[in-house]
């Protein structure tokens, strides 16, 4: 009988073991079945390590059967087989797989997606060659600059871009730009949240929406105007009573007649018990007269309705004016979309599931289906609703075949709420939760097929670690019931931590340790940073490698704080971190970016201190004795300090001229700079992963220093450079990229997780009753001082969900820890003294630690109050040392290539002939690196006109040369897609080469192209012939190398084929 079988795996509980073992089950009798299941993970790291536990399973299987883990699930299930079988069909399954590796469907949902979108994209009216966009800031921030360019042509953009300052400089607000103001928006339109609306959205013209805006801006006004009068009603009953504000009785520095001042000025309505007790049962005048206090009561109410409903219109109202663009929003980004042939990651589900929605049977499955007979969905529940209604098809097909199918996951590692993933589906299985009447018979055939089953047991910690969780996380359960507890609707949630209890599979003790600083971590920031070094230092004196160490943190500037720290010690401790390690961090970086804003503008007197305060910075002694004796501070005090020191910077450094470097690539100036100030052996993996990142702007801004230089104070600081995960240096990381991962030691730094504080800052999209406020729907934030009815569903919901979070980070966190777990956590005095509970993860740790007394040991240290469990150990498992783990001491700059300006000397510079020709060779030379198809040719060299780089005479003649290449050579401009512009590949000695372009096709088979602009020399030839064979060696299969000779005056090319 067909199955579907929900496994509830608990962290640490070999849920990936568990997969691989099912996966082994049907591949073992018939190893070409692996092409038949389908198994969809949440990360690429997660795929990753499926695949390779499933490879190095059957390896373990076919050298011995008796080391492997698998072993008795197998006989069980094969009762028929012994060893000896057993090791032969291992055998026989590995060759298989080895031989047909890429048919194993091990991947994530949304590469799935993107494969099936691939393969009908022309029945989804979708380009062939689509560029996958995975940044859905970055392309909002297109759209936003697109809507502002189109203002002065539209009336209505215009209109709204208006009422969006005036509401501003009403609300007394500092003015955001509008860039800011529309970003938050415009990015939640791309939410699942928001498919519905964004529908509804593309059906409302924007200029009903702005006519419905000025509805609700005349209720708001009407409204002011009756508490204006209500106001003057007020105070005309207290002259006719004669009553002045010190007739009123004050207790608790409050009165009636100070809550009415603050009701009718401030818009407060919160009355705390003083005020609630004294409109309960009155007695709140001196001299008491009840007749005189039930008017005033009751007029207060009044007065309190409207101003409630005018704070609700206000809360409407606030960002109504983006509600009221989304129709053109969303209509630019997907002009946006078609013209640049980009669909965004976050587009991939909505298009399949808007096709499901339609088909009966459904084309872009039929093909998928028939090929899955097993289909396994790892991570459950951080699935969203849209992806697990795509998924349906595909599961209900298996089903239907009589096969069986997995869901795998566990409620209490729910974290990416924020990515759309909703619990609630893995929660109320076997019922379908959102699903409609037309999902009927799937809903009937997954209630009569599913089973479920939980994985008890904890196979990653030390006996002490799942001691520590069992009863930390039973103690959270009773604080989660009483959060929630009175109302129904969160009936779903209360199972969520109702059965945390695992079974310990070590009986080796491990340790756990819980620190409490008290205060706030900037007061204790020092001290706090020094213990986290002396901590990783004891570790290592106890045997355990630096890479065996994790440091995780709720948010990335804690990371940062802890990464910059370690590196910057006397005695550097190494980090590898994907999120931390920001190019703002190093001084290098910094130095490269200030050197060269400065050479191009030497106004920006911020940029000129900011570049003189790195010079003085320790390490930096070499250049910085370049300018001794600079009076630095007295040109800054006259406001001449950057102009001053550009001069100075080219007297000492001859090729950081800006006359020298107008006409080159930004990439090729940074190349330079480097090379002058001779710091790439100082700036390390920094410095090479800054010129990569350099490379990928420059494809988008092209020369544009201005640009490039907005990108660095906007991104370009926080960027983060992402190292492989190899070599002896600690581990720093967020708790969400640890999810999946584990490590002998984990210390979490900042144990305080408090997601219900952030609850305000969200946007909730709300649909209103038209008829009472004139608009539809608006988007809201859940503003701490609007306390409203009308609210009360949804904030009672968010803070559910938001404790749930602040739980399951907690969860993440604690469960990372094979041997020794670490927790540092600020609490407030008064919580440490009694004097006071509070919510967030310190206050509950701290109360679940000082209960437990008879568990843990307690002392107090000079910096922090400790609570341990066992004692500290030793590494178990000692790992060798990495000989071939990465590691960037320094780097190589070529600057010879392949800029011939710096071939040349600076007397030919001084020529104008020469600058007239390397000008033009290298706007040639930029335009065709902008040009990566025939459809590229006429908006780029119009652009390039535009920014004053082309004669406008010449461009038809340029568009016709450019059209003529592209023709006779396609294999040349491939498409976006399928084109490496102007990208980095290095020797072994760590040199750094640039070909102008490589293409590859399906197939992975590369050609390289060179453009030259000169004669033809034979180093050329030479040069990319090297290129060839650098990419060769790192394994490409490279077809064929080409240098093209242009001479666009004479309208000729001439294509030297090397290899």
């Amino acid at each position: 009988m067909p199955s579907l079988t929900l496994l509830n795996a608990s962290a640490g509980s070999g849920k990936t073991q568990r997969i691989a073992l099912e996966f082994m089950k049907q591949i073992l009798p018939n190893p070409s079945e692996s092409a038949r299941i389908l198994a969809i993970t949440f990360t690429n790291r997660a795929a990753a390590e499926m695949k390779s536990r499933l490879i190095e399973s059957l390896a373990t299987l076919s050298d011995d059967p008796s080391k492997s883990k698998m072993l008795k699930g197998l006989l069980d299930t094969f009762p028929n087989w012994d060893n000896e079988i057993l090791q032969q069909k291992a055998h026989t399954a590995l060759t298989y797989l080895l031989h047909h590796y890429s048919d194993i469907s091990v991947s994530t949902i949304d590469s799935f997606m993107q494969r099936i979108i691939r393969t009908f994209a022309r029945d989804l009216k979708l380009p062939m060659n689509f560029e996958v966009m995975v940044g859905e800031k970055e392309l909002s921030e297109l759209i936003i600059s697109t809507l502002i360019d189109n203002a002065n042509l539209d009336k209505n953009i215009t209109l709204i871009l208006k009422q969006i300052i005036a509401l501003q400089i009403e609300e007394e607000r500092s003015p955001l730009r509008l860039t800011d103001y529309l970003l938050p928006v415009t990015t939640h339109l791309s939410n699942e949240a928001s498919t519905e609306i964004t529908a509804a959205a593309l059906h409302n013209r924007t200029d009903s929406l702005i006519t419905a805006f000025n509805r609700l801006k005349a209720k708001v006004a009407k409204t002011d105007a009756i508490i204006e009068q209500k106001k003057i009603d007020f105070q005309q009953f207290l002259a006719e009573k004669k009553l002045l504000p010190n007739d009123f009785k004050i207790k608790n520095r409050v009165s009636i007649y100070s809550y009415y001042t603050k009701l009718v000025n401030n818009q407060e309505i919160k009355k705390g018990k003083t005020i609630s007790a004294f409109l309960e049962s009155g007695g709140f005048l001196v001299n008491a007269d009840s007749d005189t206090e039930s008017v005033i009561i009751e007029k207060l109410f009044e007065i309190e309705r409207f101003v409630t409903d005018r704070k609700f219109a206000r809360l409407l109202y606030s960002r109504f004016p983006v509600v009221a663009l989304m129709g053109e929003i969303w209509r630019f980004r997907e002009a946006y979309k078609t013209e640049n042939s980009i669909l965004p990651v976050s587009d991939f589900n909505r298009i399949i599931r808007s096709v499901l929605s339609k088909e009966p049977i459904p084309f872009i499955y039929l093909r998928a289906g028939s090929r899955y007979k097993t289909i396994m969905i790892d991570e459950f529940q951080d699935t969203s609703l849209m992806q697990w209604l795509n998924l349906l098809p595909l599961v209900s097909e298996s089903l239907a075949k009589g096969q069986n199918s997995w869901l795998v996951g566990d409620p209490k590692q729910s974290i990416y709420r924020w990515r759309n993933g909703q619990v609630e589906i893995m929660l109320n299985l076997p019922v379908l939760y959102g699903a409609g009447p037309e999902l009927f018979f799937e809903a009937e055939q997954i209630g009569n097929s599913f089973r479920s089953e939980v994985m008890e047991s904890n196979y990653r910690s030390l006996k002490n670690i799942v001691d520590f969780n069992n009863s930390f996380y039973q103690f959270m359960n009773s604080v989660f019931a009483e959060k929630i507890s009175g109302n129904e609707d969160n009936n779903i949630y209360k199972q969520l931590y109702s059965d945390v209890e695992q079974k310990a599979f070590h009986e080796k003790p491990g340790y756990v340790e819980c620190r409490f600083y008290e205060g706030k971590l900037n007061a204790q920031l020092t001290g706090w940073l020094n213990d986290i070094k002396n901590q990783i230092q004891d570790c290592v004196r106890h045997g355990f490698q630096l890479s065996d160490i994790a440091i995780l943190t709720r948010d990335i500037g804690t990371g940062v704080k802890v990464s910059s720290y370690l590196m910057s010690l006397d005695e550097p401790i190494p980090v590898i971190s994907r999120e931390t390690l920001q190019f703002q961090t190093s001084p290098h970086c910094r130095l490269i970016m200030c050197t060269f804003r400065l050479i191009h503008r030497p106004d920006d007197e911020l940029n000129a201190a900011e570049l003189w305060f790195l010079l003085n910075q320790p390490g930096m002694e070499s250049i910085k004795n370049r300018f001794a004796d600079f009076p630095f501070y007295a040109h800054s005090q006259k406001g001449n300090s950057g102009a001053v020191l550009q001069k100075k910077m080219s007297e000492q450094f001859a090729r950081l001229n800006e006359q020298q470097l107008r006409f080159m690539l930004p990439s090729d100036q940074i190349d330079i700079i480097i090379n002058e100030l001779n710091i790439a052996k100082t700036g390390g993996f920094f410095l090479l992963f800054l010129r990569e990142e350099i490379f990928k702007q420059q494809d988008k801004t092209g020369s544009d220093y201005e640009k490039l230089w907005a990108w660095w104070n906007n991104n370009g600081k926080t960027t983060s450079v992402v190292v492989p995960d190899a070599g002896n240096a600690v581990n720093v990381m967020t708790i969400h990229s640890s999810k999946g991962l584990q490590f002998p030691v984990v210390i979490v730094p900042s144990f305080n997780i408090n997601e219900a504080s952030k609850v305000h800052k969200n946007l909730f999209w709300f649909e209103t009753n038209e008829e009472e406020w004139g608009i539809p729907y608006s988007i809201i934030s859940l503003k701490k001082e609007v306390e409203d009815q009308r609210l009360e569903k949804i904030t009672t919901l968010e803070y559910t969900k938001s404790h749930m979070d602040s739980i399951n980070l907690m969860y993440v966190a604690t469960t990372r820890a094979e041997q020794n777990l670490f927790i540092f956590a600020m609490v407030p005095e008064k919580v440490l003294s009694g004097e006071k509970q509070t919510d967030g993860s310190e206050s509950w740790l701290y109360h679940f630690c000082s209960n437990e007394s008879r568990i843990f040991k307690h002392e107090k240290k000079e910096n922090f109050l400790c609570f341990s469990l066992g004692e500290s150990t030793d590494a178990i498992y000692k790992k060798e040392n990495e000989s071939n783990s990465f590691l960037i001491d320094s780097f190589s700059v070529n600057p010879n290539k392949p800029l011939d300006s710096l071939r040349k000397s600076e007397k030919q510079f001084d020529t104008t002939e020469y600058r007239i020709a390397a000008k033009q060779g290298r706007v040639i030379h930029e335009l065709l690196a902008e040009i990566c198809s025939t459809d590229d040719i006429e908006k780029m060299v119009e652009k390039f006109v535009a920014n004053g780089f082309l004669e406008a005479e010449t461009a038809n003649g340029t568009k016709q040369f450019l059209n003529n290449i592209a023709k006779q050579y396609p294999y040349a401009f491939p498409g976006k897609a399928f084109t490496l512009n102007e990208r980095d590949i290095a020797d072994n000695s760590g040199n750094i080469y640039r070909p102008d372009r490589m293409v590859f096709d399906s197939q992975n088979r590369w050609k390289i192209i060179d453009f030259k602009t000169g004669n033809q020399v034979k180093e050329h030839k030479k040069q990319v012939e090297h290129y060839a064979n650098l990419l060769s060696e790192s394994g490409s299969d490279v077809e064929s190398a080409h240098i093209f000779y242009i001479d666009i005056n004479a309208g000729a090319i001439t294509v030297v084929d090397v290899i």
